[in-house]
């Protein structure tokens, strides 16, 4: 038992990634809508159908400043893609072509996977320490495969704190790499 403080409770308004930058510190929060209160949410919660679009929209914006970020950093096209490794540049060059067939190409940038920006984004910066940076960048792209192909992200306690730590980690590099997005996604 506690008494009922102010920071046990979120509005119903509040957007899910709200709740999910504070779970790890307030895992139950009591939903109030205006002056009545409307539910619970746990850590539980997370594995929940609504919370899925939430996060792959977080992801979905840090891999589109990500491919900002490199047109940004980089000279040109052949730089970037002098520095992926293992085949990469044939096979960003076979779906490109895919892409200009049906008129979705924009630039070589668009035919890359997550991974590769993410890479392209470590070698490209200037960022302290690259090891941590590589590995924070690959825990969101794990959440990112998790989200997208309907995997489990958040069944356990652990896992779940994972998951905001994930999220919080994306929310990082979204500031690094250009503008926070509205916190009610």
């Amino acid at each position: 038992m506690c008494h009922l403080r102010g920071d046990l409770i979120i509005s119903a308004d509040a957007g899910i990634l709200s709740y999910i930058e504070d779970a790890d510190e307030r895992p139950c929060r009591l939903v109030l809508s205006g002056s009545r209160l409307d539910g619970i949410v746990t850590l539980s919660d997370l594995q929940r159908l609504p919370v899925r679009p939430a996060i792959f929209l977080l992801i979905t914006h840090l891999e589109l400043l990500m491919s900002d970020w490199i047109r940004e950093h980089s000279q040109s096209e052949q730089e970037w893609l002098e520095l992926l490794k293992d085949g990469r540049p044939k096979e960003i060059e076979k779906q490109w072509k895919k892409l200009q067939v049906n008129d979705l190409a924009i630039d070589k940038l668009t035919a890359t996977h997550f991974s590769d920006k993410y890479k392209l984004v470590v070698e490209l910066g200037t960022f302290e320490d690259t090891g941590r940076s590589e590995n924070e960048l690959y825990r969101i792209k794990e959440l990112r495969n998790r989200v997208a192909h309907a995997g489990d992200y958040a069944l356990t306690q652990e896992t779940a704190r994972e998951t905001i730590e994930v999220v919080g980690l994306a929310r990082k590099w979204i500031r690094l790499l250009g503008a926070e997005p509205d916190n009610r996604a």
